[in-house]
């Protein structure tokens, strides 16, 4: 759903926008911080994030909110989960 320039929306309200990479850790606790920092004006952290990211079967899948998959993929995705740590 396009909601057009969200971060113009809630800066015209007033409130002190982050607009980071949501699936990067570190910036969610440097715009943690931030925005506990900031005490003049309410915050809205804004996360950009793909829908599936990382996992092979749902990443840039449109169908993916929803989806089947089978016991193999379940198998190979924790398989390579496995492998990351």
């Amino acid at each position: 759903m396009d909601l057009e320039d969200i971060t113009s929306k809630w800066l015209s309200f007033g409130w002190f926008v982050q607009r980071i990479n949501g699936h990067d850790i570190q910036a969610i606790d440097r715009a943690i911080v931030k925005a506990k920092d900031e005490k003049c004006r309410p915050s809205m952290i804004i996360l950009d994030t793909i829908k599936g990211k990382g996992a092979f079967f749902a990443e840039g899948v449109i169908t993916n909110h929803n989806m089947v998959f089978s016991y193999e993929t379940a198998v190979k995705a924790v398989k390579l989960l496995d492998k990351e740590e």
